[in-house]
């Protein structure tokens, strides 16, 4: 980027004029949270605000300046360099924001704004950040942003912010707290002392006292109209006032034509109307653009003559002022009309050569020319993605006509790139699609071939896109199918490609159970480190450790998460959404192993960061691992969770992670008796009826599995147990056979819960043994720890026999006992294994209705009243209820049935 945008406009020692009332009405922002400077251009809002940012800075008052220009359109950008001027103005927080802001692809302003208020908090002193020519910004993320600043609440910053019209941001909570200061044009006109002031400095002439008077009436105060007078009167001592009347006066840009034009020698004014035109620019930027070799010669001239030029930011750059920069546009257009474009484009070609593809594409889009905009947007549309600005690509390349994006390919699929990485998966397809019908096209293909564009190559891009979108869409099954299309491609590739492509391949067979490529990930994951690409690493590293979770290896995955999330700490900090991947996964890992507090600190921390951008997994271990811990304090908090979690599925289309947190969700209410929401929610996402087809086949994923696991669960509300038995069966044998252990060791569980309702115990207790043996492997804790209560008491009634078969579980079976008998849980009293069941027949609906009524302490004639019943028929149905559960009275049937898990 350019460093002009992180520091005021440079003072000579003649444009300042000691104003007083001013300063004290700028000081008045020290005691606010806003403050807001409203005036039309030429009234010296800049330069007045820039003298007192130094003034700030030499009382060691922290103080940071941003001048944002139509690039900050791009919220990534503004991001970038909101943080930049912050990081260079501010010695306390130097580095602080780094990891905001590090790997650009996936920076979100809301994240963004909240650390920036919580690095300014932690300083204790007060920040002073000044937004400059906030006019020039008209997008609402940005301005969003900007909002929240102001309306944070923060003890210690005091945003500013300056503009040309009243900006869009709210600031009637802070007018009614007293917490806004505004100023106006009226504050900055100059007062008669003040321009008889302004006059004497800028002078060598003398003057009287009714000039004075005539200068200060005709200009109304008005800052560039007193430059104007004093440049004519050094000029020949006669000030044509009449023209100068205030900002908007139309008489403005006839005196600078006939009195500050007309009077340059001829190839300064030539240089001055062509500069006016590029903005701001360097005696380097301008011998190229003029194919000249004397510009710092021109340029010397001009400030010595103070012809309303100003050093900006990094040494040797300058601009002209706004309203001087205009009127010289006007006169350069009527002068030459077709002299704009002309200079644009060589301004563009010149920034892309030196590497601001930012820069290039705006003076590219300047010329008003579709094709030469096009052209040039092409070339720098890599550049653009890999610095993180792909809004920038994606905004101008949106504005171009399809037609001529049509003849380049390439830039349509960087387009593609940028949106799938932000998630903005609709638009990207939509490109894919039109891109996809061009390579089918036949006389577009000549076309392309014919200009010069290695088609083949372009054939490979796209199925690189494609692939990327079905990875980051959770598309699994045409992911893996893309990925290998794209290893047995013949082109030239790089090796960062190939590990990318490597990855997503284990990443899509692992989500579809097949996890045998792990041992060969590092590789693919060497050749992240050769690129110096860590947040490659990173990437890599959070699929590669979910794969060692999937198949049980807990201290595997902990290990290869505890790498990535160090990384990524040290590369992007806390604040970023990448730190959020890695600290999720580990979140689950370390809830697995019975960590809970550690995991909840992780969750309460990152879960917020992982809704903008990363992959589903993280979503997916961030919420199912959030559930899990709410569920520990009540099931209402637990359902809050399963709320925000769900919605996000929906909005961003996420299958997977709408089908486990549904499956949690129904798992969930039926521990907690909730039978009628159970059967609502399944009848909702259609897990009721035929249960055979959820039984597992080729090409499924961890998503069908969920499904699975839930209409299991409502078939077992349903009483229809031999199909739930059935089906859990299958799905048992097929995750052993593929060593999927941790989902394994779940479906065990619940099989055995299923084996006991069904008065099943030995199935039961042989189904406990196939999940313990699973859940040894892996270290799994949590996963029997946060079991049903009825399989609960089975294993802590358990008895194994060391030296035997069971030798291997013995010990963990023993290690879980202990931790069951230190839950928070209700304690279960011993009962043996041959009489916990066997002595009941499966309840109906009718009774598994009744059976939770009384376990809620309904008197006959209050369940008689509810069901529609005769009081003799609940009798009657109290007494099949009592016969199945093998008890005589009402408390030991609620007991039974709370050992079985029927209810809470």
């Amino acid at each position: 980027m350019l460093a002009t945008r992180i520091a005021p406009p440079r003072l000579r020692l003649s444009d300042i004029i000691a104003r007083q009332p001013l300063v004290a009405k700028f000081e008045r922002a020290l005691d606010v949270t806003l403050t807001v400077v409203t005036a039309p251009a030429g009234y010296g809002k800049s330069t007045a605000l820039g003298e007192w940012y130094l003034k700030l800075r030499e009382r060691g008052i922290a103080a940071a300046w941003l001048t944002v220009d139509d690039l900050d359109n791009d919220p990534g950008m503004f991001a970038h360099h909101l943080v930049a001027t912050i990081d260079h103005n501010i010695p306390e927080l130097r580095g602080a924001l780094h990891g905001v802001i590090e790997h650009r692809m996936d920076v979100d302003l809301r994240i963004t704004s909240t650390a920036i208020i919580n690095a300014i908090e932690a300083t204790g002193q007060p920040v002073v950040l000044i937004i400059d020519d906030l006019h020039e910004v008209s997008h609402p993320d940005v301005l969003q942003v900007i909002s929240l600043l102001a309306n944070s609440g923060s003890c210690c910053l005091h945003l500013v912010i300056s503009s040309r019209s009243k900006p869009s941001i709210r600031l009637t909570k802070l007018r009614a707290l007293g917490e806004s200061a505004e100023l106006s044009a009226r504050d900055f006109q100059f007062d008669r002392e003040e321009v008889r002031r302004f006059l004497m400095q800028t002078s060598s002439e003398p003057f009287d006292e009714a000039f004075v008077d005539q200068v200060y009436e005709r200009t109304e105060g008005w800052v560039v109209g007193l430059k104007l007078a004093a440049l004519s009167f050094r000029q020949d001592q006669r000030v044509r006032l009449p023209q100068m009347t205030s900002a908007t006066s139309l008489g403005v840009e006839e005196f600078l034509r006939d009195e500050v034009l007309a009077r340059l020698p001829t190839d300064i004014a030539d240089f001055v109307r062509d500069m006016a035109i590029i903005g701001e620019f360097s005696a380097e930027l301008c011998d190229a653009v003029l194919a000249r070799g004397d510009s710092m010669r021109m340029i010397d001239e001009l400030e010595a003559r103070q012809l309303f030029i100003s050093r900006v930011g990094q040494s040797g750059w300058f601009r002209f002022h706004r309203l001087f920069s205009d009127a010289m546009m006007t006169i350069g257009a009527r002068a030459a009309p077709g002299r704009e474009a002309e200079l644009h484009r060589a301004a563009a070609e010149w920034f892309e050569q030196k590497g601001f593809p930012g820069r290039a594409a705006r003076h590219a889009f300047a010329t008003e020319n579709p094709e030469i905009a096009a052209s040039i947007l092409a070339r720098v549309s890599r550049a653009l993605v890999e610095s993180g600005r792909g809004a920038t690509l994606v905004r101008y390349g949106s504005s171009l006509p399809q037609e001529l994006l049509d003849n380049y390919p390439a830039l349509q699929l960087d387009q593609v790139y940028s949106l799938t990485l932000s998630w903005h998966f609709s638009e990207a397809r939509r490109i894919l699609q039109s891109v996809r019908a061009n390579l089918m096209n036949g006389t577009r293909m000549a076309k392309w071939r014919a200009a010069g564009l290695d088609v083949d190559e372009v054939l490979r891009k796209q199925v690189y896109c494609e692939m990327q979108l079905a990875i980051l869409r959770d598309e699994m099954v045409p992911a893996e199918a893309l990925a290998r299309q794209w290893l047995e491609m013949e082109g030239n590739y790089t090796a960062f490609d190939d590990a990318v492509t490597q990855t997503s391949l284990i990443y899509a067979q692992r989500e579809q159970f097949d996890c045998r490529s792990l041992a060969a990930a590092s590789r693919a994951r060497a050749v992240f480190v050769d690129y110096g690409n860590r947040w490659g690493s990173i990437w890599h590293d959070c699929i590669i450790g979910a794969g060692y979770l999937q198949v049980g290896n807990l201290e595997r995955s902990r290990s290869i998460f505890q790498g990535a999330f160090d990384t990524a700490l040290e590369i992007v900090g806390r604040t970023n959404p990448t730190t959020a991947m890695p600290a999720l996964h580990l979140s689950e890992v370390l809830y697995e192993s019975d960590d809970v507090e550690a995991a909840r600190a992780l969750t309460d921390e990152f879960l917020p960061l992982a809704g903008q951008t990363g992959l589903v997994d993280q979503l997916v271990a961030g919420y199912q691992t959030r559930v899990r811990i709410a569920a520990l304090d009540s099931v209402g908090a637990a359902l809050r969770v399963l709320d925000e979690g769900e919605e996000i599925g929906v909005a961003r289309d996420f299958d997977r992670l709408s089908a486990f947190l549904v499956a949690q969700r129904i798992q969930l209410l039926a521990s907690a008796g909730e039978v009628a929401d159970v059967r609502r929610i399944g009848a909702l996402n259609n897990l009721t009826g035929d249960i055979e087809r959820f039984a597992p086949a080729r090409n499924m994923t961890t998503a069908a599995a969920a499904r699975a696991f839930a209409a299991a669960i409502v078939a077992q509300i349903e009483n229809n147990l031999s199909a739930a038995e059935s089906l859990l069966g299958r799905w048992l044998r097929f995750l052993a056979d593929r060593g999927c252990i941790r989902l394994g060791a779940r479906f065990g569980i619940l099989l055995a819960q299923v084996q006991i309702v069904m008065g099943e115990p030995k199935s039961a207790h042989r189904t406990l043994r196939t999940a313990l043996q699973f859940g040894a492997k892996g270290g799994l804790r949590r996963t029997f720890l946060d079991s049903n209560e009825a399989v609960r008491a089975q294993l802590q009634q358990m008895r194994l026999t060391a030296g035997g078969a069971d030798s291997e579980i013995v010990p963990y079976l023993s290690q879980l006992q202990q931790l069951m008998s230190g839950n928070s849980a209700p304690s279960i009293p011993a009962v043996d294994i041959d009489e916990l069941g066997g002595q009941y027949d499966s309840l109906n609906d009718r009774e598994s209705e009744l059976l939770l009524m009384i376990s809620m302490g309904m008197m006959n004639s209050q369940i008689a009243e509810e069901t529609g019943l005769t009081l003799g028929t609940v009798k009657w149905y109290l007494q099949q209820i009592y016969a199945k559960l093998g008890v005589n009275r009402r408390s030991e049937a609620t007991f039974k049935a709370r050992q079985l898990g029927l209810i809470r």
